[in-house]
C-alpha cells in the first residue's frame, strides 16, 4: 500500500470522504475581528496622562481587544501622580498591574482567558 502525502491510502480501499486537516491547536486558528475576551466582566484600569503617545498606544490596544477600560488620568490625584510618575501607561487588569508601557496583545488574551 503506498500512501500520498496530500491524500488518504491509493490502495483503492479508501470509501471515505477526505480533507486536509486544519489545526487542532487553538493557538494556529486564526481569529478575525476583536477577540472575544471583551465579552465578559474583566475590569481593567489604564493609568494615563495628557499628551502620553505610549497610553494612546495602550488604550488603542485595550479597545482593539474588545476591552472596556476606565481611564484614570494620574495628573488629577496627587497620590497617583506620586505612586506612578513617569512610568505610565500602567494597566491593572482586575486589581493586579498587567502592563507597564506597551501592552501586548496576545499576553493581554492570555491574561484574560485564564484569569481565575
Amino acid at each position: 500500500m503506498t500512501y500520498n502525502v496530500l491524500g488518504p491510502p491509493s490502495d483503492g480501499l479508501w470509501g471515505g470522504t477526505w480533507a486536509p486537516p486544519g489545526p487542532t491547536c487553538p493557538a494556529q486558528q486564526t481569529r478575525k475581528g476583536p477577540s472575544p475576551v471583551g465579552a465578559n466582566s474583566v475590569r481593567v484600569i489604564l493609568y494615563t496622562r495628557s499628551g502620553c503617545h505610549l497610553c494612546d498606544q495602550a488604550a488603542q490596544t485595550l479597545a482593539e481587544q474588545g476591552q472596556q477600560v476606565q481611564a484614570i488620568d494620574i495628573d488629577a490625584n496627587a497620590e497617583l501622580r506620586k505612586r506612578w510618575g513617569t512610568c505610565v501607561p500602567v494597566v491593572e487588569i482586575d486589581g493586579k498591574v498587567r502592563f507597564r508601557g506597551k501592552v501586548d496583545p496576545i499576553l493581554l488574551r492570555r491574561i484574560v482567558m485564564n484569569r481565575k
